[in-house]
């Protein structure tokens, strides 16, 4: 395990020649296999699989993989080097990658068949991993695959909201460009444009108006963008909305 970990090609041949147990768990679940995955030492993971390794075993703490550590590390060579090998589990592996922001493991992934809109529990799917990190360059990417950006999350939660909610005004801007809904309503009343708003986003407020955001919104206990922002204290955000046009 801890020769694999370390990369010593040497040690672990030798080892497993002395019959080392190459499919061992610690704690956690993880192999000598996913060891060598976390590190990126490509040769050892070949040996080990050429051993006999299970390339599929999962763990039990987070139900990783060797591809899917070697996916969110970015190791792209051994992730080419496990596909090649017959690691099954593409579609966590992408969330994996998603969230680890590597951005060339997740294309090579969505190219051998990995499912853009899939579900890959304990993970958040792709797109929500990376909207969390805010990163653009992988949310572009899975979006050009097809990735469902209306897609709920949970109580009517959307993509959108969550970066509303963190104030990502260019990632607010990105899913509206790529023609998410703007007025999507969550089971509470609350739309993307309030949640910016009883946060004190003001530039993620303005984006989301400038692509049609209702302002005046009403929920069923008659909040509205306006009372949210002037509740929670946010001068500039009011001040923005009453410029646009909200009722006082």
């Amino acid at each position: 395990m801890v020769a694999s970990a370390g990369g010593y090609l040497d040690v672990v041949n030798a080892l497993l020649n002395h019959g080392a147990n190459l499919n061992e768990h610690n704690v956690v679940g993880h192999t000598p296999l996913m060891k060598a995955a976390c590190g990126g030492h490509v040769e050892v993971a070949q040996v080990l699989l050429e051993r006999g390794a299970n390339i599929n075993t999962r763990s039990n703490e987070h139900n990783e993989s060797a591809l899917s550590v070697a996916s969110y590390k970015g190791h792209i060579d051994l992730v080419y080097s496990l596909l090649e090998a017959g690691a099954d589990d593409l579609n966590f592996a992408l969330s994996a990658a998603s969230k680890g922001g590597q951005v060339a493991v997740a294309e090579l992934l969505l190219d051998n068949g990995a499912e853009v809109n899939s579900s890959t529990f304990p993970l958040p799917s792709p797109l929500e991993c990376s909207i969390t990190n805010s990163d653009l360059e992988v949310t572009t990417l899975l979006i050009e695959a097809g990735g469902n950006i209306n897609g709920a999350i949970s109580n009517g939660n959307t993509y959108l909201m969550m970066a509303a909610g963190k104030g990502d005004q260019r990632m607010v801007r990105l899913l509206l460009e790529n023609d998410a809904a703007v007025d999507v309503v969550m089971e509470n009343g609350d739309t993307a444009l309030m949640i910016a708003c009883k946060k004190g986003h003001t530039v993620a407020a303005s984006v989301l108006l400038s692509y049609g955001a209702n302002l005046e919104h009403t929920t069923d206990d008659k909040r509205t963008p306006l009372s949210e922002a002037s509740r929670a204290g946010h001068l500039t955000t009011s001040n923005l909305l009453i410029e646009k046009g909200a009722r006082k």
